[in-house]
């Protein structure tokens, strides 16, 4: 299953149901998503990042990674 879903050239969102809880690690590592919803129909929140990866988007919004895509670092040092 897994490499099935990791063949297609999108990424945004997986969705799996097992109550195998070593499934469930093996899937959370493996899969190449950028969320992925377990036992639930569920993804994101306020404070949750949403994207995907692959063809699925331009990286994350929302949450702090979303806002880290806004933002330009500058390091300045004065003498």
């Amino acid at each position: 299953m897994i490499a099935e879903a990791n063949r297609l050239p999108f990424g945004l969102a997986a969705y799996c149901w097992t109550e195998d809880a070593r499934r469930q690690k093996t899937i959370q590592s493996e899969i190449e998503t950028g969320m992925l919803a377990l036992n639930t129909t569920t993804i994101g929140g306020a404070d949750a990042p949403f994207g995907g990866v692959k063809w699925s988007g331009h990286g994350h919004e929302d949450g702090p990674e979303g806002l880290a895509a806004c933002l330009v670092t500058k390091t300045v040092h004065e003498g």
